[in-house]
């Protein structure tokens, strides 16, 4: 059991109901309708892309091991209760896996004129994965635009398998994503010694917040009472409990908060669409993250 919670720790696996989130973001704004084969793409894609995302967490305590052991972490890598070579290996693994998957699901509901469009969009994906892996000590700018675009590609890939093309709304919702990836980025920056502290984070998060405005303007079925549920939920609730802990020096505590709010941020750019079973599922996603991370942190 030990071992076992060591890994789920490594790879962050409490977070992969956001991945998830993302995907049904991308996927609600697109389809107006729900078929078998849609479903079948959709999984396939969410298989997919955890495997990315649990790549990437593995390559990042592998590559970073130095650094966390110089800062006193924990964590299991850098305690050496995980060799740092097994999680690269891993890691990649994981990676040439979700790729495999990702190329798998796109031949379930795909088009030859769209293959171009959906394999770039998955090599951006898999490039900044690794390199923010290999440069994120060097600056946190870089690094929180890096993952920016790690969570912008996941809507955006969902959209191109579902529909074999990006609408507005989608393209403003993977904005909203990558901005509030930003604010989770700089809020975490610091939460572990060794590294400075960053301020602004939650800023982004409001910013990232406001999307839900433009994407009512940008789809037919877009609706001002679902777009102000949204903002409530994300700019009177979610963000100020994220600014509070941040500032009660509880910096785990408020990146999980703010992890867990893309799920939270999907449901409102959904409720502005329109879309409130998508919206619902984004909902509980964010709930299971915040039950997940009880059984080990995903900061």
């Amino acid at each position: 059991m030990s071992r076992l919670n060591d890994w789920w720790t490594t790879l962050r696996t409490a977070n992969l109901p956001t991945v998830w989130s993302n995907v049904i973001l991308g996927v609600g704004l697109s389809a107006p309708t729900v078929s078998e084969e849609l479903l079948a793409t959709m999984f396939a894609l969410m298989f997919g892309i955890s495997l990315i995302y649990l790549a990437g967490m593995a390559l990042n305590d592998g590559m970073d091991v130095a650094f966390d052991r110089a800062a006193g972490s924990n964590r299991a890598v850098a305690a050496g209760r995980i060799p740092s070579q097994l999680a690269c290996t891993v890691g990649a693994a994981l990676l040439l896996f979700g790729i495999i998957v990702i190329a798998i699901g796109a031949t379930l509901n795909s088009t030859p004129a769209s293959t171009q469009a959906w394999i770039l969009v998955t090599a951006l994906l898999a490039s900044a994965v690794v390199m923010y892996n290999v440069t994120h000590r060097r600056s946190h700018w870089l690094a929180a635009i890096l993952m920016a675009v790690c969570r912008a590609c996941v809507p955006i890939l969902a959209a191109l398998l579902t529909i074999n093309s990006v609408l507005p709304s989608v393209w403003v919702a993977a904005c909203a994503v990558g901005i509030w990836t930003i604010g989770v980025t700089l809020i975490g920056r610091g939460e572990r010694g060794g590294e400075p502290l960053v301020c602004g984070g939650i800023w982004w998060l409001v910013v990232a917040g406001l999307a839900s405005l433009p994407v009512v303007w940008m789809t037919t079925s877009g609706r001002w009472d679902g777009a102000a549920a949204g903002l409530l939920i994300t700019l009177v609730a979610w963000i100020p409990t994220v600014a509070r802990m941040s500032r009660a020096g509880d910096r785990s505590g408020a990146v999980c908060w703010a992890i867990a709010g893309l799920a939270i941020l999907d449901c409102s750019l959904l409720l502005s669409a329109g879309h409130i079973v998508w919206a619902s599922a984004s909902i509980v996603f964010g709930a299971v993250t915040l039950g997940a991370q009880r059984i080990g942190r995903g900061s």
